[in-house]
């Protein structure tokens, strides 16, 4: 289930799926990528907890919490980054407060 979006921003059911399963098990989006919104992002990186993915001069952090999975979408000139330093911070908020 969606909890929040971006006005406009939409990840479907396949995609959110396939997502989870890939925090799961991260070596299975190395090769595949990471679609959302249809937008298929190339893996660069991945841990426990997130993977960081990238198309031309725009990319991807997705964020593992114990109840959440953040996904967020940054555009040119926005660097990877300052969107990965956010979205670690509203992880570790999340996680903080029982999510």
């Amino acid at each position: 289930a969606t909890w929040a979006t971006t006005a406009g921003f939409a990840v479907t059911a396949d995609e959110g799926a396939k997502i989870v399963k890939g925090l799961e098990a991260p070596d299975t989006l190395r090769g595949q990528g990471v679609h959302v919104g249809g937008v298929k992002y190339f893996v660069l990186r991945t841990d426990e907890k997130n993977i960081y993915g990238k198309k031309d001069k725009d990319g991807i952090v997705l964020a593992k919490t114990g109840k959440a999975v953040l996904v967020c979408v940054y555009k040119d000139p926005i660097l990877g980054g300052a969107c990965s330093n956010a979205v670690g911070k509203l992880a570790d908020y999340l996680v903080e407060a029982g999510y």
